[in-house]
């Protein structure tokens, strides 16, 4: 037995955010995926074919557990094997046939001094829609729907999918708002919650004492959050995962994150990146504003916001930098195709989704390095 781990970056980041699929399997796989496809090979290419590809699939949040399952879907699709799932997600994942380990919940959580109150748990394993690469509604609709005046200006605020994010985030958002909406007539904050029950409460407990007003969108589908993002004139976003879904749907948006002191640390003193969003990380540029650590005040925050409220040309460079990055990100035509020896039937707008082409990926590279 031996175990292949996934590992390209940035792409990775761009299709799994959180998620870590790693596969093990006995390295006697010899089933080339032309004989599964086109019905030939002997009897030991067969009983290889029957043997159960183990895939042990771990996402530690919401939209890891969104891009997971579609990666699960996409594998079950090309595989010449069949699957079976195991590790750690949510619903979205389980409905794909993972069997998760313990609850999403209980690893969701990002950085170092953050991990250490649940190192057992991870150690020990102990228990307690269509994507479309523009996505674009009508304001008017969207408004319409959500009760908004005319005239309003609508902040779409998205304050993390992690308890500790949102512990963090929500406050300085929170202030932000209110100096903007001193500035700003008729501000008018859209809250989707991640569809967890401890996000979902904790955001619906801190906005009660908003004084600015707010619509709060609990368990948000996809649909919610873009029409969410549709009815918006700019987003206020704890970075993560949500900030590529604000590109597609072409949204003007300020990027924000504290985490704990030590991390704050580690980060600054071990990395060399010097964006934190996946736009800026692609484009090595600070397309998208981010307020980060030290400098994400509520003044700076509204400073940014204000920013790309007034200003139309950093409107426009934002909306050039998204059909950069997307253009990135799509993979071509017949890049799954030919990945997988032109195998099976790939011929609809399905089979080039970044799930077709990270699953065609695994299993390229599995056929591969088999020794």
């Amino acid at each position: 037995m031996w175990r292949c781990c996934e590992n390209f970056s940035p792409l990775k980041y761009a299709l799994s955010s959180t998620l870590l699929p790693c596969c093990r399997f006995s390295s006697h796989f010899k089933a080339p995926f032309s004989s599964h496809c086109h019905g030939k090979g002997g009897g030991a290419a067969a009983g290889a074919r029957n043997e159960k590809l183990r895939v042990f699939i771990v996402a530690g949040e919401p939209s890891g557990d969104l891009i997971g399952s579609r990666l699960m879907a996409s594998l079950r699709r090309l595989s010449p094997r069949p699957l079976q799932f195991a590790g750690v997600g949510g619903n979205l994942m389980k409905r794909e046939g993972l069997v998760s380990e313990f609850p999403m919940e209980d690893i969701a959580v990002m950085g170092v001094a953050e991990l250490l109150p649940h190192l057992v748990r991870i150690w020990t394993g102990e228990n307690p829609a269509h994507c479309r690469w523009w996505i674009k509604g009508s304001k008017s609709c969207s408004r319409q729907d959500f009760g908004l005046q005319s005239g309003s200006t609508v902040v779409c605020v998205l304050p993390g999918s992690r308890a500790q994010e949102v512990k963090r985030m929500l406050p300085l958002f929170e202030s932000a708002l209110d100096l903007l909406a001193d500035k700003v007539p008729m501000l008018t904050a859209i809250i989707p919650t991640a569809p967890s029950h401890v996000i979902t409460d904790a955001v619906t407990e801190a906005v009660k004492s908003w004084k600015t007003p707010n619509i709060l969108l609990p368990y948000a589908s996809e649909k919610d959050k873009y029409s969410a993002f549709a009815a918006s004139d700019v987003s206020l976003c704890t970075s993560g995962t949500a900030v590529l879904q604000l590109q597609m749907a072409r949204v003007p948006t300020v990027v924000a994150y504290r985490a704990h002191p030590l991390t704050e640390w580690l980060i600054k003193s071990r990395t060399k990146l010097h964006y934190i969003s996946l736009p800026n990380i692609l484009l090595d540029s600070p397309v998208i504003p981010e307020a980060l650590f030290a400098d994400c005040t509520p003044q700076r925050l509204f400073t940014l916001l204000c920013q790309v409220l007034e200003d139309s040309e950093v409107k426009e460079q934002q909306a050039k930098a998204a059909e950069q990055v997307l253009s990135m990100l799509v993979p071509p035509q017949q890049s799954v195709l030919e990945s997988t020896g032109s195998l099976c039937s790939v011929e609809n707008v399905f089979d080039w989704r970044p799930s077709m082409a990270a699953a065609s990926t695994i299993l390229t590279l599995l056929q591969i390095d088999k020794t």
